[in-house]
């Protein structure tokens, strides 16, 4: 664990010393051009960090380093024609780069900065796109557990960042270009179908409805067994996952502690602005929403919680918001209990994680 509070650290260091007046201002003074260093400097670093692992870190890393391994043994002529073979039965976007990395003769370090490129680097641009606080951003991409599914869900998080860049066609209302945003994605995994509501709730006034929110929140936790069920009768590809291993119940409820915290804190600002039009805003508090109710059926179900990234992401871009509007006047102080309080968030949900402890590749050759 202490790699990564390590790489945190190198991180807000390099932000105080990059722009030393950022942490007065909360980035509101920081030019386009200065935020994009910033974030280009931090994305080479999580590619490198994340690129250079151990081969085991990471939930699902070792299932799609055997399927290169196993495309890379075929006959060169043969790898790009080879047809999926359990267990590696991946969606044709992800199984196509598989089979064309395995064709390049990749190494698995190369597929593992590959994987790294493809999602930090949408993620970073997102950022800069729509935050406030870039730094803040990254740790709260850390703290919420985005970080810990990216090391090795690849299939997912690649879906996750396709769909990001989509978020460009929500506030512009093109429909037919967020359709084949989704639809790209889902090539990548099918869970990205779970993106399309977000479209059609991007004009929901959700401060109006708490206690109807809350209300259904308790509705939820007591047909959450029922309710999932249900969604894996309409996609029962994913039907091997009851009673298997990944079928268990409970978890902590700090995530949706901290989901429910969130919206209520959007909430509040939401009505206090009624007259600001922020379509990135709206579109924030709606996505978390969705992802405390995806939070809670996870408890019925441990790896519906996989699907809780999708909307939690949206998170890197409220956070920093509401801090800079709830504490406009301490902003110094706020800055600092932020920074501190989103890594020790990340070291309490993680410690005992998939991704813990880190280990370089080149510690492990023999």
């Amino acid at each position: 664990m202490s790699a990564y509070i390590v790489f945190l650290l190198i991180i807000v260091i390099e932000w105080i010393l990059f722009f030393p007046n950022a942490k007065l201002t909360f980035g509101k003074n920081i030019s386009y051009k200065q935020k994009k260093i910033f974030l280009v400097i931090v994305c080479v670093e999580m590619i490198c960090f994340v690129g250079l692992r151990t081969t085991n870190l990471g939930a699902d890393t070792t299932t799609y380093l055997n399927a290169l391994e196993y495309y890379s043994s075929l006959p060169h002529e043969e790898i790009l024609k080879a047809k999926l073979v359990w267990p590696y039965d991946f969606e044709v976007g992800y199984f196509l780069l598989t089979k064309f990395c395995a064709w390049l003769s990749l190494s698995k370090t190369s597929f593992l900065f590959l994987i790294a490129i493809l999602i930090y680097v949408p993620v970073c641009w997102f950022i800069l796109q729509y935050s406030e606080n870039p730094l803040l951003s990254i740790l709260t991409y850390f703290a919420f557990g985005c970080f810990e599914y990216s090391v090795g869900i690849f299939r997912q998080m690649i879906a996750l960042s396709i769909v990001l860049i989509g978020t460009k066609y929500i506030r512009d209302r093109k429909i037919v270009k967020y359709l084949l945003t989704i639809g790209l994605a889902m090539t990548f995994h099918t869970t990205a179908i779970v993106m399309l509501p977000l479209y059609w709730m991007y004009q929901a006034r959700l401060e109006k409805r708490i206690k109807w929110i809350f209300a259904a929140e308790v509705i939820c936790f007591i047909s959450a067994r029922a309710l999932v069920l249900l969604a894996i009768r309409v996609f029962p590809k994913y039907s091997g996952f009851v009673s298997g291993r990944y079928d268990v119940q409970g978890g902590s409820y700090l995530m949706l502690m901290l989901l429910n915290l969130v919206f209520i804190a959007g909430c509040i600002i939401e009505k206090r602005d009624k007259n600001q039009d922020n379509a990135i805003l709206r579109t924030s508090i709606n996505a978390t929403v969705i992802a405390l109710f995806l939070q809670i059926l996870g408890y019925s179900m441990g790896i519906v919680g996989r699907i809780v990234p999708y909307y939690s992401i949206y998170l890197l871009i409220l956070v920093p918001f509401l801090m800079n509007r709830y504490f406009k006047k301490n902003i110094v102080f706020v800055h600092f209990i932020g920074t501190i309080g989103l890594i020790i968030l990340f070291y309490l949900l993680t410690k005992n994680s998939c991704i813990n402890p880190y280990s370089y590749i080149f510690m492990n050759r023999y």
